[in-house]
């Protein structure tokens, strides 16, 4: 499988003077988690989430009587300022599979969710769903890390929430988690996607691509029941 095969087309791009709320917004509208910045012609950086997030939660100095400790002396406000420089770009006739080294023998590069469950199962080695019974990717019993989206909802894993960091503290968010009682996390820790489906009997295919596939439907067929979890739309594809 070449790099052509699962990129997006056409790619969304920002200058380097763009404002950094502007290319938040723009995430959000494209449902994306990055865009390259692009000067000139030539691409010399990239913005993901993960640049702005800490600026999202950078303590305000016009909030306290006492200006907060450490609070840096100049935050980003445009891509330029904010961006990653450092970028791998690679041609469209690259090979999308894993780089010697950075992952397992035998272990695919891609993670059959979203668009990607959409569009590429139909070329992918299907198994049996009662063999997806672990989550490869993730450790939902004792996360590491989490992932904050724009709109301020904290991820234990794309497409479930914890919680909004609008509505509570991170430290509140995070405390209160407790794997074994969570409603979605529970059945995964337990038994993966296939216990996910077994919890509340959803109906399946036979076959999926990878755990992530079965695990993606799953949540889907879920939303309605637990929509204060399994957010944002945007992650589902909807509006």
């Amino acid at each position: 499988m070449r790099v052509r095969d699962v990129m997006s087309s056409p790619v969304v791009c920002v200058p380097p003077d763009m404002p950094l709320k502007e290319v938040a917004d723009l995430l959000v509208r494209h449902a994306i988690s990055a865009v390259p910045v692009v000067d000139g012609g030539e691409l010399v950086g990239i913005v993901s989430e993960a640049d702005l997030v800490p600026l999202e939660l950078a303590p305000d100095p016009r909030a306290h009587l006492i200006p907060p400790a450490h609070l840096p002396g100049h935050l980003p406000k445009v891509a330029g300022q904010a961006m990653t420089r450092e970028v791998v770009a690679l041609p469209e006739e690259a090979d999308a599979a894993p780089s010697v080294g950075q992952l397992p023998p035998g272990v695919s590069a891609v993670m059959y969710r979203g668009r990607a469950a959409k569009q590429l199962v139909r070329r992918a080695r299907l198994h049996p769903w009662t063999e997806l019974d672990r989550c490869p990717h993730e450790n939902l019993r004792d996360p590491e890390r989490v992932h904050i989206d724009p709109e301020g909802n904290v991820h234990l894993c794309q497409g479930i929430s914890l919680g909004n960091v609008f509505e509570r503290s991170l430290r509140e968010i995070v405390r209160a988690y407790d794997p074994e009682a969570h409603p979605i996390a529970g059945p995964l820790v337990s038994g993966g996607p296939a216990g996910l489906v077994r919890r509340y009997r959803v109906a399946h295919r036979r076959r999926y691509a990878d755990a992530c596939h079965l695990c993606d439907e799953t949540r889907r067929a879920l939303r309605r029941r637990f929509p204060e979890i399994l957010r944002p739309n945007r992650m589902y594809g909807l509006p």
